[in-house]
């Protein structure tokens, strides 16, 4: 993955989109965030407790991110007659993006409230249901989007998609796994 990821960087200045200072101030934001990340995952494994505090801040966060990204003024520079970068597809992108830190908590609640998955290994029906799981996913993935923009415009539809994909994969078709494979509830 690491080797993805530099190869990813290099792509990124290979093609001109991206300057050097770039990707290098994206490398030390990734590794910030993997840092954080893991010390707050060592945190909720030794007050497990508290996951439900933390999946709440995260939804909050969320929230004020869409709020801030919906009045906020975007500039609007032009370089030869032409707009430098789109607001609308700058906020579609951001209600996209932000609609994950509203996803997964709302996601990861339901699934550890009612669903309690327990992975057991690549085996049998389960693992033959998971990957019949990708069928639907990739299909989502490619048609999903412009449908639900078309009913509930571009910035909720971006919006709706993120969270119904996320919503799946962490709560959908686990429970599915969960019923094909005939496994009992946890305590």
């Amino acid at each position: 993955l690491i080797f993805l990821a530099v190869l990813t960087g290099f792509s990124r200045n290979y093609l001109g989109v991206h300057t050097p200072q770039d990707v290098a101030v994206g490398c030390l934001e990734s590794a910030l965030w993997l840092f954080v990340i893991a010390k707050i995952f060592k945190y909720v494994e030794a007050h497990p407790e508290k996951e439900n505090l933390l999946l709440l801040l995260s939804a909050v966060i969320g929230c004020l991110g869409i709020v801030y990204i919906t009045f906020k003024s975007y500039p609007m520079d032009y370089v030869d007659g032409k707009l430098l970068v789109d607001p609308q597809k700058m906020m579609n992108d951001g209600y996209g993006d932000i609609c994950l830190l509203i996803a997964f908590p709302a996601a990861r609640f339901v699934e550890k409230t009612w669903i309690k998955f327990k992975p057991t290994g690549l085996k049998g029906l389960g693992w033959l249901t998971g990957l019949v799981g990708l069928i639907p996913l990739i299909l989502m993935i490619q048609f999903l989007k412009a449908p639900l923009d078309g009913l509930l415009g571009s910035h909720w539809g971006h919006f709706a998609y993120s969270f119904i994909v996320v919503f799946y994969c962490i709560a959908l078709w686990p429970l599915v796994i969960k019923l094909v494979t005939g496994r009992e509830k946890a305590e």
